[in-house]
């Protein structure tokens, strides 16, 4: 999943990177069944004096905690938030200067780790993937009268009358339909918005890592270009990014884009101003579509991502009904 990531790597304190040995829990000790790459990356973190910075027990000292780091929302010190992601975890221990967590003022040393070493570090950071109770961060259960926080349109609109050209697999077609007893969620956007896209993308990132792994699994991402004639060739890469199975589609066509659109409400123009440059609009909205081709519902741009885990976690166990 996408992107970027802000981890304690790149603000750790002054001793992380050295040479000192230190102690660090073994894999029994953490209760965390390593994997052999894992088991290498724990022995580097404690030859290199990690937990001089994290902590004994990875909790956190003068350094950011790396128990439930993976994949958690961390604020960088330009207030942008970014996903601690296997891509950004290994960023930043080679290149720690690169980004800044908001909340640690020190900054680790550049070290000499070689490619596969860091790869190994950053398999350790993701076994640490709990709370410092030992809790899952998954979501475990829903309220049963919890009101969703997504819109819901009565009747449900049928969406899934037109099928949009796939950017992922070439020759098929992206049909607005979950899969039986799962969900789908849609979004129409453009690889080069400069906020609230990337933002929509990475907030439901986050909440599909808060659904359980079997109901992970029942969820499909679909990511439609309202700027094709920039996207084609581009959307497949971005939107991967973020969901690493997610599905691309685009479309030359504007009556097809415009057709496949109007049953979800959404709204997009790109026009080219005087001066050249293009300026895009768009409704921020994501899409929750079930096996039926329904729309059952809409999270509007600011949704959270603990607000939408809720949601599919009511619609997934309701669908499977």
């Amino acid at each position: 999943m996408a992107t970027a990531s802000t981890v304690a790597l790149a603000l750790l304190g002054v001793s992380c990177g050295s040479d000192a040995t230190d102690t660090v829990p073994s894999a029994s000790e953490s209760d965390v069944d390593l994997s052999a790459a894992a088991e290498r990356g724990r022995e580097l973190a404690s030859s290199k004096g990690c937990s001089g910075c994290h902590g004994s027990d990875f909790s956190g000292s003068t350094g950011p905690t790396w128990i439930g780091l993976a994949g958690s929302e961390v604020e960088l010190n330009d207030g942008s938030f970014v996903l601690a992601d296997d891509l950004y975890l290994a960023r930043a221990i080679g290149d720690p200067s690169a980004e800044r967590r908001a909340d640690y003022s020190l900054q680790m040393p550049k070290n000499n780790l070689s490619d596969s070493e860091v790869a190994d570090v950053v398999e350790y950071i993701k076994s640490l993937g709990l709370t410092s109770d030992g809790d899952t961060q998954q979501l475990q259960e829903v309220p049963a009268d919890r009101v969703l926080a997504g819109i819901v349109r009565e009747p449900a609109p049928q969406v899934d009358q037109t099928a949009i050209p796939s950017l992922s697999v070439e020759g098929e077609t992206v049909e607005f339909r979950a899969l039986a007893d799962g969900l789908q969620v849609v979004y129409f956007g453009y690889t080069n918005c400069p906020d609230v896209c990337p933002t929509t993308m990475f907030d439901l990132t986050v909440a599909l890592r808060l659904l359980p792994d079997e109901m992970d699994d029942r969820v499909d991402t679909v990511m439609v270009t309202i700027d094709p004639d920039r996207d084609l060739d581009l959307l497949a890469e971005y939107v991967t990014s973020f969901v690493p199975d997610a599905v691309a589609a685009g479309t030359l066509d504007p009556s097809l884009l415009e057709e496949a659109a109007e049953p979800f409400g959404v709204s997009y123009g790109v026009t080219v101003l005087d001066d050249g440059e293009i300026e895009v609009v768009h409704s921020g909205f994501l899409y929750v579509v079930n096996d039926k081709g329904e729309l059952l519902l809409a999270w509007p741009f600011g949704t959270t991502s603990e607000e939408m885990a809720a949601d599919m976690f009511q619609l997934l166990e309701r669908e499977a009904q």
